[in-house]
């Protein structure tokens, strides 16, 4: 098996014809589909392919290349992982990267020749990962820092916008405009907040004067940071300030026991995107910038 063959089909169908003859040849024999996933399993060997439904395909990547049927169990290849989570891998076939079980987390490096996330300790593993141009690989070792799990998996469409994005901060510098202060001065007048607090007047139960009056303090903190970025001219400084609110967001919501619900999570994104978008930083459009980030 020659497992890096899997490359060239980043986005395929599994009723495309050389996808079918690679899934038969190398006897992914058994299949469990789940919730718009569907995955094949070698039975042999500790290695499977995995796929998206074309609606969920559509969503977190983009279109595809050929849709041959109308079945929502048609699939789209998006990665394959190699190896067992639990030290056992059972796999006796060249790896990517002439990798093999017996590395440790220096010789992978090495051979990858690429930066990686910190490693994170589990019970029983380490893992860290590795980034690709328009993939990611996610690698497991045993506590006696051996490698033996490696998960690869196509970038969805938001983070390659995030890494484009990341990639243009120079270039964005030229979009910040001066004049955007007094707009962000007005913006303050638009808090989603005073119309939070309309509604608790009414007698609307989820709010309080606590967490409307946290939520607005973050609020404008957050218009007083970008102004210094936009005084600076320095779009990463936007970026980092739209990070640091949806984060205080996240824990103010957790800490006062969860006020965010639908409605008032499109109110504060809106106005999030509305105070980015004032200074002058352009966000490709339909890209959420606060999802990597947000739990509300």
């Amino acid at each position: 098996m020659n497992i890096s063959d899997t490359f060239q089909f980043w986005g395929l169908s599994d009723s495309d014809e050389t996808l079918k003859k690679y899934i038969k040849s190398n006897s992914f024999d058994k299949v469990e589909t789940f919730v718009g996933d569907k995955e094949y399993f070698n039975s042999k060997y500790t290695t499977k392919l995995s796929f998206k439904s074309v609606n969920l395909f559509k969503h977190y990547y983009y279109n595809p290349k050929q849709i041959f049927t109308s079945s929502i169990e048609e699939g789209f290849f998006i990665g394959f992982s190699v190896g067992d989570f639990y030290g056992k891998p059972n796999f006796p076939f060249a790896l990517p990267y002439n990798l093999t079980f017996n590395d440790n987390y220096s010789a992978v490096k090495t051979k990858l020749k690429i930066s990686s996330s910190k490693k994170t300790k589990l019970e029983n593993s380490s893992y860290c990962e590795f980034n690709f141009d328009t993939f990611s690989l996610l690698t497991y070792f045993s506590l006696d820092d051996k490698l033996i799990y490696l998960v690869f998996k196509l970038f969805e469409k938001s983070t390659l916008i995030k890494t484009e994005l990341q990639k243009s901060f120079k270039a964005q510098d030229k979009n910040i405009k001066p004049e955007s202060l007094l707009t962000l001065g007005d913006l303050k007048n638009t808090n989603p907040t005073i119309d939070w607090n309309k509604r608790l007047i009414e007698g609307d139960t989820i709010f309080n004067e606590k967490n409307i009056t946290q939520t607005s303090l973050l609020l404008d903190n957050f218009i007083e940071e970008l102004k210094i970025s936009v005084v600076k001219v320095n779009s990463k400084g936007i970026f980092s300030a739209t990070k640091k609110v949806v984060k205080s967001l996240n824990t103010l919501n957790e800490k006062l026991e969860y006020f965010i619900n639908t409605i008032e999570r499109e109110e504060l994104f809106e106005y999030i995107d509305k105070c980015i978008t004032a200074t002058g930083f352009q966000v490709k459009e339909g890209f959420d910038i606060t999802e990597e980030w947000r739990e509300w």
